[in-house]
């Protein structure tokens, strides 16, 4: 069922679970996706980020997944990533995402307070869930896209404050589109900052993270993860080799059925990490 998981975001920060964010890019990432939610009994997000904004419209992407999922005995949330225009996040919650992330931090502190107090405003109609983020992560290969900013203690209390956001996403040394798991995570920066805000948080750049300090995120104060390239490489790995072994295939369905698969074993083996057995 289509759900906006403010409640389980908060319930899993509480305990020894994360909820997971996964990025898609079309129907397959999807299916992998659910198949993986629905064997784990796992709450989780589908994602859609501005780069997937460009292969479809928002309305066809709430269009899509809402008949998928809306008969699921598990609650999915669809959520609209990383969007820094406050105009086209409250295009998304018009549209019919159950949450959205606000991406103000690129920004002064007020500026972004300021935008997504108005994003608050137009969520709440809605029912929608509403993510910020204060502090920057960057991207390892589309350098410049942000800036690499750790997460101050008395930004976040300000803007965990006066934001009135559900969920908050901080950076403390993580990297997004990372191939490898070499993050370097200051759990030290993650213990000040809980000091100071009683609101779930939210990492980015979660395929980045080794699956030793994903353990350790359980017991923290995080709530929500978010994974993208965890995903995209096996999806593409095994659809690579699918083409080469069928050359002469030409059929969607019959060379993306193994890739489909290799998304549903990695998400599977991601929830099992945060704490769905």
């Amino acid at each position: 069922m289509l759900s906006n998981l403010r409640e389980e975001v908060k319930a899993a920060a509480q305990e020894s679970k994360i909820i997971a964010g996964f990025n898609i890019f079309g129907a397959e990432d999807a299916i992998g996706v659910i198949r993986a939610a629905v064997k784990r009994n796992a709450p989780v997000f589908l994602m859609i980020n501005k780069d997937a904004l460009k292969l479809m419209p928002m309305k066809s992407w709430i269009d899509m997944l809402k008949p998928m999922i809306e008969s699921l005995p598990v609650s999915i949330g669809v959520h609209l990533d990383h969007c820094s225009c406050p105009d086209t996040v409250i295009e998304g919650i018009k549209s019919g995402f159950s949450s959205v992330m606000y991406d103000g931090s690129q920004l002064p502190i007020e500026e972004n307070i300021y935008n997504i107090r108005r994003v608050i405003e137009e969520a709440s109609r809605y029912d929608v869930a509403v993510e910020g983020e204060i502090g920057s992560v960057p991207y390892e290969d589309i350098p410049g896209r942000a800036k690499d900013i750790c997460t101050e203690p008395m930004e976040l209390e300000r803007f965990s404050d006066e934001g009135q956001m559900d969920w908050i996403a901080v950076a403390i040394g993580q990297v997004h589109r990372m191939q490898t798991r070499d993050s370097k995570i200051s759990f030290t920066s993650l213990r000040e900052l809980e000091r100071h805000t009683e609101k779930p948080l939210v990492i980015h750049g979660g395929s980045g993270i080794s699956e030793e300090d994903l353990f350790r995120l359980k017991n923290t104060g995080v709530g929500k993860i978010n994974v993208g390239t965890a995903l995209r490489i096996p999806f593409f790995k095994t659809l690579q080799r699918e083409i080469k072994e069928n050359p002469f295939v030409y059929d969607r369905d019959v060379l993306f059925e193994k890739p489909t698969l290799a998304v549903e074993i990695a998400a599977d083996k991601i929830l099992s990490i945060l704490g769905f057995e």
